[in-house]
């Protein structure tokens, strides 16, 4: 069960997408990378908690959310802090979804 308790920097995670030549469109599939920290001192809740906040921080970049938020209770913060997107995180996808895609997708593989 994750632990209820602040957040710990018990994990880490990364999302990269490879852009084409042409800087408008994506070269291949986004790859999703979550690790949890060797050597840390955290309690398996800790790292559990650690490692849902981390996924929804990553699967927020996977869905176009690709900058860092300053305010330290979105889940787009560098580290996340909080356990679910804010308000803050629900407008900005909200205004990403209603504004025209400047990024196509990877070309479709035979």
């Amino acid at each position: 069960m994750p632990d209820p308790g602040p957040a710990v920097p018990a994990c880490g995670g990364v999302t990269q997408l490879l852009i084409d030549s042409t800087g408008v469109a994506l070269a291949g599939p986004l790859e999703i990378e979550i690790t949890i920290f060797a050597g840390t001192v955290f309690t398996d809740g800790q790292v559990e908690a650690c490692v849902r906040r981390t996924t929804v921080h990553e699967l927020a970049h996977a869905l176009g959310l690709f900058q860092h938020a300053i305010d330290t209770l979105a889940i787009m913060f560098a580290t996340p802090l909080v356990n679910e997107p804010a308000p803050i995180d629900q407008r900005t996808v909200q205004v990403l979804y209603h504004t025209p895609s400047t990024l196509a997708p990877p070309p479709q593989r035979p």
